[in-house]
């Protein structure tokens, strides 16, 4: 089981994902967490979903990245921010204080 659901309440995941092992990210605080997960969902279609769903769980996007290959999206909310990395198959969530 994941151990940092309660904090990503808010954060919204697409259909069909598979999670990666969260191990890796234990050196995070207590206060940040971060989500790897693979996806067959074109990664422009990643990047319109989180635009939508986002700003639908109260989100602001505060900016956005991309290369051929790659899209960060930034969102805040008054007290923490979400970053979304979608790369060729993979999407990474880090999520945190706004400090």
């Amino acid at each position: 089981m994941f151990t940092d659901e309660a904090r990503l309440i808010d954060i919204a995941f697409p259909v069909g994902i598979v999670l990666y092992n969260q191990d890796e990210y234990d050196s995070f605080s207590s206060h940040t967490c971060a989500v790897q997960f693979s996806s067959t969902t074109h990664h422009a279609a990643l990047k319109q979903f989180y635009h939508y769903e986002m700003e639908r769980l109260g989100w602001k996007s505060t900016g956005i990245f991309s290369t051929t290959d790659q899209v960060v999206l930034v969102f805040e909310k008054p007290h923490k921010m979400c970053v979304v990395t979608i790369k060729i198959g993979l999407v990474e969530l880090f999520v945190g204080p706004k400090n």
